[in-house]
């Protein structure tokens, strides 16, 4: 299997202090190097400008919803294939979950959201 960080970071959108912490570092102890910003408009802007592994997107962010970022990579071809992993406490609703590679409910474990990322990448490769 490849080493984790070889694709580059893994991008963590989370707007909950104490969860982006603990994802973040169950990220890191499973070998990634990861990035994660609290709101949707910098996770946009960050894409822009370096492409992210894998995203870790909870869905309800300010600034910028997580329904419409995940939308966003989609809609380039650069980055249509990264892929999304949804870590939310909302109703999917609208979510086209044909454009994520995996949809978890929270409260997800850090160990589920290593090995869902980790699971991503393999298919995405």
């Amino acid at each position: 299997m490849p080493s984790p960080g070889r694709h580059g970071p893994i991008l963590l959108v989370e707007d909950d202090t104490a969860l982006r912490g603990l994802y973040q570092a169950a990220l890191r102890l499973g070998g990634f190097d990861v990035v994660a910003v609290g709101d949707g408009l910098a996770a946009l802007r960050w894409i822009e400008l370096e492409r992210p592994a894998a995203i870790v997107l909870d869905l309800g962010l300010p600034r910028l919803s997580g329904r419409d970022l995940q939308r966003e990579p989609h809609a380039h071809a650069e980055t249509h294939d990264i892929p999304i992993v949804v870590v939310t406490g909302q109703e999917l609703g609208d979510l086209n979950e044909s454009d994520v590679a995996c949809v978890l409910r929270k409260p997800a474990s850090p160990e589920s959201v290593v090995t869902t990322v980790r699971r991503s990448l393999r298919y995405a490769s």
